[in-house]
């Protein structure tokens, strides 16, 4: 009987990290944009910085950098980018991962 059992760093090949950077990038954006709005009207049931972290860690950290960029949204926060910064050296580490495998 032969696994199936797919090793989980197999996964991470160039193709599949790009793919999913793509839709984590919209998700980023969104979120980036819906807080903004949100912050716009008075600040209720606003995106919390850590749920902002989460997404650019899960891979929208391209989506939370564009998504500061179109809607001037935390730009002026220095102690914002620390964890979007490392999480994009760790996506970055994956990428060079992925494409060793390739």
């Amino acid at each position: 009987m032969t696994s199936t059992f797919v090793p989980l760093m197999d996964l991470f090949t160039a193709r599949n990290v790009l793919e999913w950077w793509f839709i984590m990038f919209w998700i980023g954006i969104a979120a980036m944009g819906l807080d903004k709005g949100i912050a716009k009207t008075g600040g209720l049931g606003r995106i919390s910085e850590r749920t902002l972290w989460g997404v650019g860690l899960a891979g929208g950290f391209l989506g939370i950098i564009g998504g500061s960029l179109v809607f001037s949204h935390k730009t002026r926060k220095a102690e914002f980018w620390v964890p979007v910064a490392v999480a994009t050296l760790i996506w970055g580490a994956i990428f060079v991962y992925g494409m060793h495998l390739s």
